[in-house]
């Protein structure tokens, strides 16, 4: 009897392990380690121009891009009784854990009031709208072509929304804390849309990826040519959108590298643990450069260089600080939504 379970439980945890995508998780670590980086140089108050503008193009909506690409499977059914679960689950390990370390930040750092960033917490509160959105949209248009195309034009307009002065202006609470991030929801969409038909994606990939990058050259540079006559908007979402599939092409040509390789699996893990990292680096990121600014570095790419070192330390803390925390499996389903282990059956 025990050993059927053990060859259970094994099977279980294969199945669990092959439903991974590795170089998805590599890309997530990869962009973790991005957005610390940026952020050990901005609350360090340490210049990283230019590279911390060429991140902006694709950083976070690569993050919104993966989360969207996750989240979308075929055989989900939108009813009532889904919807609801799956919110539930997603406000369980979302919104309770960001709640729960903004409150410590505040008390450790002595802070008064929620900034309209939210202290930094504001990414897991607006992946929960975007949740909301989706989810409800899916409810109610139950044709998959339909629902797209109306999910596609929702995010277009917020995406122009989102730069609006005049919610801005008027209604600011509005503003900062519902419509300033859902820019970001269009490269949701697009993460959801590129699950959807991967199959194409890949074939468009792997097809002839000379021609595509020379397609995509050539199309950067007449962005940059048009640039007079385009919005600034339009050639931001275009960038982005091309940065993204480019980082996402090149890990997923090198996906045997990111599963057998000490760089891909330290990516891996890193992605496993994007959420614990993400909750826990506000508590160290602060001023974690400031010693640079005594030594007059005139070089940008010095800076960016100490920067990607500091946030790897930063990462590594988090990372043991969580994996302390996680040893207690209820502090572990509070603190980061972990799954509680569940006991084997000892029926005979």
């Amino acid at each position: 009897m025990l050993v059927w379970i053990n060859h259970k439980n094994m099977t279980t945890n294969q199945l669990t392990k092959k439903q991974r995508i590795g170089y998805i998780d590599a890309l997530r670590g990869f962009t973790m380690i991005l957005v610390v980086c940026v952020h050990t140089a901005t609350f360090s108050r340490v210049d990283i121009f230019p590279y911390s503008k060429f991140f902006e193009l694709f950083r976070m909506p690569l993050f919104f891009f993966i989360s969207g690409f996750i989240l979308y499977k075929n055989e989900r059914i939108w009813n009532l009784a889904n919807s609801i679960n799956f919110l539930s689950k997603k406000f369980l390990v979302q919104i309770i854990p960001t709640a729960i370390f903004m409150s410590i930040h505040l008390f450790v750092f002595s802070k008064s009031r929620i900034d309209v960033k939210l202290n930094g917490y504001w990414f897991t509160v607006a992946l929960f709208e975007f949740f909301i959105v989706y989810v409800l949209f899916n409810f109610l248009i139950r044709k998959q072509k339909v629902c797209n195309v109306a999910l596609l034009i929702c995010a277009l307009f917020l995406f122009r929304f989102s730069f609006s002065d005049w919610c801005r202006d008027n209604y600011p609470f509005i503003y900062n804390y519902m419509v300033s991030y859902s820019e970001y929801f269009i490269y949701f969409i697009i993460g959801t849309i590129a699950k959807k038909h991967f199959d194409k994606v890949k074939l468009i990939f792997n097809n002839n990826p000379i021609m595509m990058n020379g397609v995509v050259l050539m199309f950067i540079g007449a962005i940059f040519f048009l640039k007079g006559y385009c919005s600034y908007l339009i050639i931001e979402l275009t960038l982005s959108t091309i940065g993204i599939f480019s980082i996402f092409y090149f890990f997923m040509r090198n996906g045997e590298y990111m599963d057998n390789s000490r760089i891909g699996k330290a990516l891996q893990f890193i992605g496993r643990r994007t959420l614990d990292v993400y909750l826990l680096h506000y508590f160290f990121v602060n001023n974690s450069m400031a010693w640079v600014k005594t030594f007059n570095f005139n070089s940008p790419t010095i800076i960016f260089i100490i920067s990607i070192a500091t946030s790897l330390v930063i990462i590594g803390i988090c990372l043991l600080v969580s994996k302390f925390l996680r040893t207690n499996d209820l502090l572990g389903k509070i603190l980061f939504g972990a799954k509680l282990p569940q006991k084997a059956s000892q029926n005979s």
